[in-house]
């Protein structure tokens, strides 16, 4: 039986949700009281390879560029969250810098 695709919206919503589920579990591990460091460092591992796929990478000059677009409420594990991402991501092509001002920095 041949399963419909989500449409945009869904993967999107869907995205979101898992997204959001993997950084919870993140802090949750943050904030554990694991006694064995080498058990807490391998969740970790575990769990940062899942985040990679939910977290990109930005240059320094880009970050300040976008620092308006962060919720410092949010960013306290060593991740920033990116409120209004559709101003300089799009999920076909990734974070685009040209969409963002970083020509007043050095």
């Amino acid at each position: 039986m041949k399963k419909n695709r989500p449409t945009k919206e869904e993967f999107r919503r869907l995205a979101y949700e898992i997204g959001e589920k993997v950084f919870v579990l993140y802090e949750n591990i943050i904030h554990s009281n694991i006694a064995d460091f080498v058990v807490k460092q391998i969740d970790l591992k575990k769990i940062g390879s899942i985040m990679a796929q939910f977290s990109i990478s930005v240059y320094r000059k880009q970050l300040d560029a976008i620092s308006t677009m962060l919720d410092p409420n949010e960013s306290n594990t060593g991740y920033q969250y990116l409120l209004n991402y559709e101003l300089c991501y799009s999920s076909e092509f990734g974070f685009d810098s040209q969409r963002i001002d970083t020509s007043n920095f050095l």
